[in-house]
């Protein structure tokens, strides 16, 4: 078990998601609204190096367990656990001084998607490194 190409998968995953939802963030900043004070690029980088830690983890468990039988599983489970997370969102209290906190969850919710997608976008190229 090559626990390097776990961590270079999960630490490559972070750099591309990283990037998408600073754009994604700005973008939103710009149109929409400004939750800075909030969700910030170093919180960013943050919880998406934790999220692909995470990702990359159940992923070497899995193939430590039934080899390569258990991606569709442990992808299946990653999926699931992206989506509830969804949910903590909506329990978030902001400050008083927030103006429109009703459109936080647009923000917060596509950038829990990006690690994800960053994860699933990279596996190919590292599914055959041994």
């Amino acid at each position: 078990m090559n626990w390097k190409k776990f961590l270079i998968h999960a630490l490559c995953s972070t750099i591309i998601s990283c990037v998408a939802a600073l754009i994604f963030n700005s973008f939103y900043h710009a149109w929409v609204a400004d939750f800075s004070r909030i969700i910030n690029s170093v919180s960013i980088f943050a919880v998406y190096l934790f999220m692909n830690l995470f990702y990359s983890f159940a992923y070497m468990i899995g193939e430590m367990w039934k080899g390569e039988k258990s991606h569709p599983w442990v992808n299946v489970v990653l999926a699931i656990l992206t989506f509830a997370s969804i949910f903590f969102m909506f329990l978030v209290r902001l400050p008083l001084d927030i103006p429109n906190p009703e459109l936080f969850p647009g923000l917060a919710v596509p950038l829990l998607l990006f690690p994800l997608i960053g994860f699933y976008t990279l596996l190919p190229f590292f599914k055959g490194m041994k």
